[in-house]
C-alpha cells in the first residue's frame, strides 16, 4: 500500500506535535470524560470522584469545536454510560466524526 505525500505530512506532524509537546497538527481523537458517576462498588476501580461534572452546554461547546477541528474519532469515557447526562448525543453537531 502507498501512501501519499499529504498522509506523510499528517502523520509526521502528529508524531511531532505529540514528541515536541507542539501544536504542529490538529487533534483527530477526542477522549471527553461525560460522567464520573457510577453505581457500581468495584473495588479496583478508582474512576469514580466526587467532582464536578460538565454541563451539557458545556459539552455541547467541546463537541462544536471538534467537528470544527475535524476530529475523525470520539471516544466518550466515564463511569456508567447510562448514568450521564442526558442529551449529550443529540449534542454531537450532524456533520460529526465517523467514530461516533
Amino acid at each position: 500500500m502507498r501512501r501519499n505525500a499529504r498522509a506523510w505530512r499528517k502523520d509526521t506532524a502528529m508524531y511531532l506535535s505529540r514528541q515536541l509537546n507542539r501544536g504542529f497538527a490538529k487533534p483527530d481523537v477526542l477522549s471527553l470524560n461525560l460522567s464520573l458517576r457510577c453505581n457500581l462498588t468495584c473495588s479496583m476501580c478508582t474512576t469514580c470522584y466526587d467532582s464536578p461534572e460538565l454541563s451539557l452546554e458545556e459539552i455541547k461547546s467541546i463537541l462544536d469545536q471538534a467537528s470544527v477541528w475535524g476530529i475523525e474519532v470520539f471516544n466518550p469515557l466515564g463511569g456508567q454510560p447510562n448514568q450521564a447526562k442526558q442529551g449529550w448525543v443529540q449534542a454531537w453537531p450532524s456533520q460529526g466524526p465517523q467514530g461516533l
